[in-house]
């Protein structure tokens, strides 16, 4: 399974108006010439469904958005940052992940190796949730799905979440994430 499918970061039935890639500003706003430039940079992305990530870059409703092109078009794009999702695992495969993925500062709490990817079972077949927050803060700029919010960021996987979790297992994972982020030459984010 991909764990991110084509669906995962659309609010349903909030197509862009007439299909229309185009950003208007409010009427009179003397902000038009920044809009256009932001439609311009949005055009650079080729990933299938990012014209429908209304969240990133909202052409339906001028600035009910993350308002991040503007801070992409800064080149801040999470370069230089490791994000750790402390969830019930990462599938590192996926396409739109392999390639931000940071595998040395990984770690699967509930089998004890360094191998976070998700394991569905008999009783909980949905064990995609790990996966889709690292798309979302992370998926690549690579023509295969969407875009991640901080796009040049990596992710690392931390599998600790599987029926009832102890504060202890939390504990352990914030602590694990700092020994292994002191290996690190950038900042090691823990997202829970």
């Amino acid at each position: 399974s991909s764990g991110i499918n084509a669906e995962w970061p659309l609010r349903p039935g909030r197509e862009p108006r007439g299909g229309s890639s185009a950003r208007e500003p409010p009427s009179g706003n003397r902000r038009s010439a920044d809009v256009q430039g932001l439609n311009a940079l949005a055009a650079t992305f080729n990933d299938p469904i990012f014209t429908r990530q209304w969240h990133l870059y909202n052409r339906e409703v001028y600035g009910k958005d993350l308002n991040v092109l503007p801070v992409w078009a800064n080149n801040i794009t999470g370069q230089g940052v490791i994000v750790a999702i402390l969830d019930d695992g990462v599938e590192h495969t996926h396409p739109d992940i392999k390639d931000n993925y940071a595998g040395s500062v990984s770690w699967d709490f509930l089998d004890d190796d360094d191998d976070p990817t998700p394991i569905p079972s008999q009783a909980d077949k949905d064990v995609d949730h790990g996966t889709r927050c690292a798309g979302q803060v992370a998926a690549s700029k690579n023509d295969v799905c969407g875009v991640g919010v901080a796009y040049n960021a990596k992710i690392a996987g931390i599998r600790m979440l599987k029926n009832k979790v102890e504060d202890s297992m939390e504990a352990q994972a914030l602590r694990f994430k700092k020994e292994k982020g002191s290996d690190c030459d950038s900042a090691l984010i823990p997202l829970l």
